[in-house]
């Protein structure tokens, strides 16, 4: 798998201010949306273990180990207003 996080997420968007996020997967395709706009695409091509099981929405404020520097402020937090899940048929 490729790495699925944002890469420059920070130096692009204030963390601090409300944002919309979205997250299509099929069996073709995984997208990243923020704000509306597509910020991250993987094709299933060519991943042998690409996941078509039922899968579990999972919100947490984890950091990978290289994304902390001198600057992180902990403790950190995270808000959630809403969450809308769809189901495409």
């Amino acid at each position: 798998w490729a790495d699925y996080y944002i890469e420059g997420y920070d130096e692009q968007y204030d963390a601090t201010a409300w944002h919309t996020y979205g997250f299509v997967w099929t069996t073709d395709y995984a997208a990243w949306y923020i704000d509306g706009a597509q910020v991250r695409y993987l094709s299933s091509k060519g991943i042998s273990d690409w996941p078509e099981k039922d899968m579990y929405i999972v919100l947490n404020n984890g950091t990978r180990t290289a994304s902390p520097d001198e600057d992180t402020q902990w403790p950190n937090a995270l808000k959630v207003d809403y969450i809308k899940l769809y189901n495409r048929q």
